[in-house]
């Protein structure tokens, strides 16, 4: 549903910020001193207003010949400059857009992505290793019966887990670290612009420890949810239990199925309602350099009155991912299983880690990529139907201005 009534008058000025400047042009990384205007070439955009603003009928007298090669339509408008026609995306514009960004840009999604997954995979792979040793030395004295009353209840050591434990929160930082670099890219290619990954990184440098704080909050909410649905079953199952001991046992052992059942699915009704009303909080602190705290709240204004629709998209991409994540990981964990049984000794156990790490790191290079795209187009999306963003980005698209993320900066938030 699209909101015209909420669009502005008047299209945001592009300004320079965070070291970028027009693609294919060269880059000036920050830190080289505060500028004294802008570079050469860049400007406020010369010529009249884009269609639609300042009330204005029809495309404007000189509106020149679309950019990237593009014929010049006869409504003046611009069908796609890059990944999604400029104007409120269904579900197939976004999907479609997911699939062109791995397509037309294979470097700065598959390439770094693998990059990326890789060293965090092989890092979580050597810190996991002494925990999943000493696990399986466990479990081999246990079904050999050679456990004795004298070990120790914890078939691990606490050394062992807390690796393991840091491990996980390396992978955990290095998909966070990808998706907001992926953000990134989506937001220019849209635009149809091409950034090598040393430029996509120039971009996001500045932002790390926003982007760190967010991923902190973000799995901190997710956590405290997973806790109240852990409680509201738990809860349940005692006073079911409760009743089955002072009482009947049937109508404890009903009660505390059905106290079960109704925490889990009312513990899953609100992870997922705050969970979408959340979702677009990493687009939000890349694109529109917005604070931890700041783009949560955006992300709930910006998702108010589209929850179901958000929610089906959300959950229709989470399928496709998990869908694909499976076959690759069964279809290359059986390569990754051979050498384990064609050699005895450590040196399968070697060759089999290495593998792991290979097939972990092709998995998520695909997935994580495809899962970033969705997310920052439904925030464009969004960003078209409430704010009018898809005249700002046509009109830029069609003077040809070189931009960076500043263009997705609203002057003020919805």
């Amino acid at each position: 549903m699209s909101h015209e009534g909420d669009r502005r008058d008047e299209p945001e000025q592009p300004g320079r910020s965070d070291g970028w400047s027009a693609p294919g042009g060269g880059w000036s990384a920050p830190g080289g001193g505060t500028p004294q205007g802008p570079p050469p070439g860049y400007g406020p955009p010369q010529g009249p207003p884009p269609p639609g603003y300042g009330g204005q009928q029809g495309p404007p007298p000189g509106y020149g010949p679309a950019p990237y090669g593009q014929p010049q339509p006869q409504d003046g408008r611009l069908p796609k400059p890059g990944l999604v026609p400029l104007r409120p995306l269904g579900l197939g514009d976004i999907l479609n857009g997911a699939f062109a960004l791995i397509r037309n840009h294979p470097a700065t999604t598959l390439g770094l992505a693998f990059v990326v997954m890789a060293v965090s995979a092989t890092i979580s792979t050597l810190m996991s290793s002494g925990f999943l040793a000493e696990y399986e030395r466990s479990l081999e004295q246990l079904v050999s019966g050679q456990v004795s009353p004298d070990d120790p209840i914890m078939p691990v050591s606490g050394g062992s887990m807390l690796l393991m434990m840091l491990g996980t929160a390396v992978s955990y930082l290095a998909v966070t670290l990808l998706t907001a670099l992926l953000t990134s890219v989506v937001g220019m290619a849209v635009l149809g612009h091409k950034f090598t990954v040393s430029q996509v990184w120039t971009a996001v440098r500045g932002r790390i420890w926003a982007i760190l704080g967010l991923s902190v909050l973000q799995y901190l909410i997710h956590f405290a949810l997973a806790m109240v649905m852990v409680v509201l079953m738990l809860g349940g199952a005692l006073l079911g239990a409760f009743l089955a001991a002072t009482g009947s046992q049937a109508l404890g052992a009903v009660i505390a199925l059905a106290s079960v059942l109704l925490g889990f699915l009312g513990g899953l009704a609100l992870f997922a309602w705050i969970g979408v009303r959340i979702y677009l909080a990493m687009p939000i602190v890349v694109l529109e350099r917005l604070g931890p705290g700041s783009s949560l709240a955006r992300s709930w204004r910006l998702t108010k009155g589209n929850w179901w629709r958000m929610l089906g998209i959300v959950a229709l991409t989470l399928l496709i991912v998990i869908g694909v994540s499976l076959i690759l990981m069964l279809a290359l964990g059986l390569l990754a299983g051979l050498p384990m049984l064609l050699s005895d000794g450590d040196l399968g156990m070697t060759v089999a880690n290495v593998l792991g790490v290979v097939v972990e790191a092709l998995t998520s290079s695909i997935t994580t990529p495809f899962l970033a795209a969705v997310t920052t187009l439904l925030y464009i999306d969004l960003r078209m139907r409430r704010e009018g963003l898809d005249l700002r980005l046509h009109w830029v698209a069609q003077q040809g201005v070189p931009v960076g993320p500043e263009i997705y900066r609203p002057e003020q938030h919805a």
